[in-house]
């Protein structure tokens, strides 16, 4: 998964918080930057859901990509 995202470019989203630009008076360069961090979690999590099982496809459909892999590492974790 993580080599997708790194082609992808947006490997960002997982080791990256969202820029906060819940102000009306955010400048623009921070509001396009939230909007792409959005967008491309968005994505990132369409693109995970299609490459995992459909039963945790089920599981997982309502979080975002960065839920998604913390709580997946734990679950690795525990079982290795």
């Amino acid at each position: 998964m993580r080599i997708v995202l790194k082609q992808e470019k947006r490997l960002y989203v997982l080791e990256n918080s969202i820029p906060n630009a819940s102000t009306e008076n955010a400048e623009e360069k921070v509001r396009n930057e939230h909007q792409r961090h959005v967008d491309d979690n968005e994505q990132n999590t369409c693109v995970m859901l299609a490459s995992i099982l459909f039963e945790l496809q089920r599981q997982y459909r309502n979080m975002d990509v960065h839920t998604m892999i913390m709580h997946l590492k734990e679950i690795f974790d525990e079982a290795s």
